[in-house]
């Protein structure tokens, strides 16, 4: 919807002002509005010294989410035993809780700094700092287009929201759910900034998260 995309346009500047590297997809916006909320940021957003302060704090964070990643993705083996499934789907659920707080915290500095500092005029309405690193996927790459087959299988299956099917999915392609839902995790989150797959309420399988089943068909 209109709405829809006009907040994930918005969440996006802020990611650029705060230098995250990662963007949501925002298609079919009409320019009129994306007009309308170029200007409120150019009128709103803190001073250079501010956005200064902010990009490094961002910057530290993600250097110490670069190594949580090297900790918990380790290389893939031949053999995954239902062990090494259990222990991948903990460290999973830790990343997630870590990424939340990090997202959670960015939106309070950026509250905090707004009511400090007040309107501050700025001669440019963004602020397009330097990657902090090469990206792992080219502009306009999607979640699905960077997935092998096998992989956008069990993706189907959390979209559909069956466990029966997910479970006869998994057998017969001989993986594990929760070493598929890593790996998709994983992509999601380099591509959009946030995973897309979470456990059904009854624990019985991985569904996609109701704010990214767009994300998860394209």
């Amino acid at each position: 919807t209109t709405v829809t995309l006009a907040v994930k346009y918005a969440e996006n500047k802020i990611r650029a002002y705060l230098g995250i590297k990662s963007r949501l997809q925002v298609n079919g916006l009409a320019k009129e509005i994306t007009d309308a909320i170029d200007e409120y940021f150019s009128l709103y957003l803190p001073s250079d010294a501010y956005n200064k302060s902010l990009k490094e704090k961002a910057r530290e964070r993600e250097i110490e989410e670069e190594k949580l990643y090297d900790a918990i993705y380790e290389p893939e083996t031949d053999v995954l035993d239902m062990e090494s499934a259990k222990d991948i789907e903990m460290r999973s659920w830790q990343i997630t809780e870590k990424l939340t707080e990090a997202l959670e915290d960015n939106e309070d500095e950026k509250t905090e700094t707004a009511e400090s500092v007040g309107i501050a005029e700025k001669e440019s309405p963004t602020v397009t700092p330097a990657p902090a690193f090469a990206p792992a996927y080219a502009d306009g790459d999607t979640i699905r287009s960077a997935l092998d087959e096998a992989l956008i299988g069990f993706l189907d299956t959390a979209l559909s929201g069956s466990a029966e099917e997910q479970a006869e999915y998994c057998r017969r392609r001989g993986i594990y759910a929760d070493s598929a839902a890593a790996k998709i995790n994983e992509t999601a989150v380099d591509i959009i900034g946030d995973i897309i797959l979470e456990r059904s309420s009854d624990g019985k399988a991985y569904k996609v998260i109701d704010d990214y089943r767009e994300e998860a068909s394209q």
